[in-house]
């Protein structure tokens, strides 16, 4: 299957719902209000900038193929980001702040992309997953 970078319904989809976060207020008494305004853009993140990333890399020659992206292309910015955001970034600009549920939100922002992006190698017959989905 061949991954549409910045048409993939993935990064659609999230782009969209970052810039509604950031234009839709949410009553603060609504119970999504916390999830909404402080941790949606982090969990975005991989879904909107990774196939940007990807595309660049696409057209400088670096990717040599257009399937979905593997999981150690999405791993590694992920550990890159959350490092400079949440980890160094605080110690070098006064305004940011550490918070550790940051990198949780990218993490799991990372792993609903990838089920996403390789439901079907994911869920093929011969998959390490559906064999195990078989003994439960």
């Amino acid at each position: 299957m061949r991954f549409k970078y910045l048409l993939d319904p993935v990064f659609i989809g999230s782009a969209i719902l970052y810039i509604l976060s950031r234009y839709i207020v949410i009553d603060r008494s609504s119970f999504i209000y916390s999830f909404w305004n402080f941790y949606l853009g982090d969990f975005v993140l991989i879904p909107v900038a990774l196939p940007i990333l990807l595309y660049i890399s696409r057209l400088f020659g670096l990717r040599k193929n257009d399937s979905p992206p593997q999981l150690v292309e999405i791993i590694t910015p992920l550990i890159v980001w959350s490092i400079i955001f949440e980890i160094a970034g605080p110690h070098f600009v006064s305004a940011a702040t550490a918070d550790y549920f940051d990198i949780l939100a990218y993490f799991c922002g990372a792993v609903v992309s990838w089920f996403f992006w390789n439901y079907r190698v994911i869920l093929s017959r011969n998959s390490f997953f559906s064999r195990i989905l078989e003994k439960i």
